[in-house]
């Protein structure tokens, strides 16, 4: 449970400071009132960026209207996949609305992965 309630804190900190103002978190801030995952609503079209984290081999999880749960499981998670995770969707608030667009229908097009 250790590592789980530091990974889970590790991945809410890095949300607020890198990505304030494009994701809210909604899973309470308090550890003992959590598990191992974060919801937080995006400020972009969740589908899209569902489809595009999972393209770029993200596991999460989509909650219509505007939820993305990310969990990071500690027997199988470590930190710097934590960071990675808040390293894609950061490069994801970087693309125009369009060229993700484009970007993913490519992708289903060929069957090819998501590039950044």
């Amino acid at each position: 449970r250790s590592k789980g309630i530091l990974l889970t804190g590790y991945l809410l900190m890095l949300l607020q400071a890198r990505l304030r103002g494009h994701v809210t978190p909604i899973t309470p801030s308090e550890p003992t009132r959590r598990g191992c995952q974060l919801s937080v609503i995006l400020d972009r079209p969740v589908g899209r960026m569902f489809e595009a984290l999972s393209l770029l081999g993200l596991v999460c999880d989509m909650r219509a209207p505007d939820v993305i749960r990310i969990a990071p499981c500690p027997l199988y998670n470590s930190f710097a996949e934590v960071l990675r995770v808040v390293e894609l969707l950061e490069a994801l608030y970087r693309l125009p609305d369009s060229d993700l667009e484009a970007r993913i229908a490519k992708c289903k097009q060929d069957g090819s992965s998501l590039q950044l």
